[in-house]
């Protein structure tokens, strides 16, 4: 995918900024950055790499970070943080080290009201703590999942049944957006208690034609019904694999959207060559290119360069392990 030359090259960019940033949080600070080497360190076998890797963990779980969401704040350390203790990256007592902010998260959580837009956004806490209860089940945790759940498909519920209205002033693509993150948590948490009826309508508006094919959402619905014995959105899930591929417009994906595409179908789908090789030109370029514009241009504006949660260390992430998680 990636030769040793870039790949060096993409770890210096990430270098240079790891210890001038403010940030502790995964998408746009250090744990993100220092969760990326250390998967770079593992690959290239580079004991610097790796203490590079352990400073900045350090520092993320040191940090007074008052932040309790997951971008940017102390759930999205947590995930880190227990990622590299399941992958054995590092050994390390969890409870003991970070009990504390654990419970300052479910605290913080409790205080968010089901019908409040804080709650709505806190979508992503739920790969830490789905994480959390897998290892150790816990009631509070559970609780705190279902909430978070609960509130996204009462505001999903609301917005699919106004898409049929003419008038409708949102943004249909940012729900999808948000429809789309729901079934990836709900696949990841293995989590069994959604409401049937979603589905239902969501399927009866595509089938409609009122939203757009998705490969996420083929991907990810697949899953979900497959572990619950659900059979009537076959043609919902074929549709929207066959043609979310063929809407897909490269030239408009950032580069988080294009890696994720680019893992799904390099690890679950028999594609192509030449689409697998205009994915791999968009995400790394041609050799001999500029290399480093290939990549720039693909991220979004005001956002952090070298940033895991739309920069170059989700790109290092992705050419070093094809089943990292890029949540």
């Amino acid at each position: 995918m990636i030769t040793i030359e870039y790949l060096s090259k993409l770890t210096d960019f990430l270098l240079l900024n790891a210890y001038s940033v403010s940030s502790t949080g995964l998408y746009n600070g250090k744990a993100g950055m220092s969760l990326c080497l250390f998967e770079v360190a593992c690959a290239t076998e580079d004991e610097q790499l790796e203490e590079h890797a352990f400073e900045l963990l350090q520092e993320a779980l040191l940090s007074k970070n008052a932040d309790i969401d997951f971008e940017n704040g102390l759930s999205g350390i947590g995930f880190v943080f227990r990622y590299l203790i399941d992958k054995k990256f590092i050994e390390a007592d969890f409870e003991e080290m970070f009990g504390e902010q654990t419970q300052k998260i479910l605290d913080g959580l409790a205080t968010r009201k089901p019908e409040s837009l804080q709650l709505l956004n806190s979508i992503k806490m739920i790969y830490f703590l789905s994480d959390l209860n897998s290892a150790k089940p816990n009631v509070k945790l559970c609780e705190a999942i279902r909430s978070i759940f609960e509130a996204v498909e009462l505001y999903l519920s609301i917005q699919f049944s106004d898409f049929k209205t003419i008038n409708y002033r949102n943004n249909k693509q940012d729900v999808m957006a948000l429809f789309e993150d729901y079934l990836r948590l709900v696949s990841y948490a293995r989590y069994t208690d959604f409401p049937p009826s979603l589905l239902t309508v969501y399927a009866e508006l595509y089938r409609q034609g009122r939203i757009a094919s998705s490969l996420i959402v083929a991907y990810y619905l697949d899953k979900i019904c497959s572990y619950n014995s659900i059979s009537e959105f076959n043609d919902v899930i074929n549709n929207n694999r066959s043609y979310g591929l063929k809407n897909c417009k490269l030239e408009l994906l950032s580069l988080h959207q294009c890696a994720e595409l680019y893992q799904l179908l390099k690890t679950n789908y028999e594609v192509d060559h030449k689409i697998m090789d205009a994915f791999e030109m968009a995400l790394f370029g041609k050799e001999g290119s500029d290399f480093e514009q290939s990549i720039l241009k693909r991220i979004p504006k005001n956002t952090f360069l070298a940033g895991y949660g739309e920069g170059v260390a989700r790109l290092l992430m992705l050419s070093t392990n094809l089943a990292a998680p890029l949540c």
